[in-house]
């Protein structure tokens, strides 16, 4: 009998010492540090005009319709996927 007193006092105890930490962590101000703001930008100044590559050939019409059918069937699998 006294062991189950004790056990039980114990593990008051124990969750008013947890209570306690969690209170004090909760009511702890949080700083947090700045954050630098990057300087905006023209867009002509963001965008890399080194990196354009101009193609060697023209465009023919079959590499269009390649390029589409890929852009629609990875439209028709974003919709079938957020569908579910």
């Amino acid at each position: 009998m006294w062991t189950d007193n004790r056990n039980e006092e114990n593990s008051i105890e124990m969750h008013r010492a947890a209570y306690n930490d969690i209170h004090a962590l909760l009511g702890a101000p949080i700083s947090i540090p700045p954050i630098p703001v990057a300087q905006p930008l023209t867009l002509d100044q963001e965008i890399d005009t080194t990196c354009y590559i101009t193609p060697a050939q023209e465009v023919s019409d079959w590499h269009v319709s390649i390029l589409l059918g890929n852009h629609m069937t990875k439209q028709t699998a974003i919709k079938l996927y957020s569908s579910e």
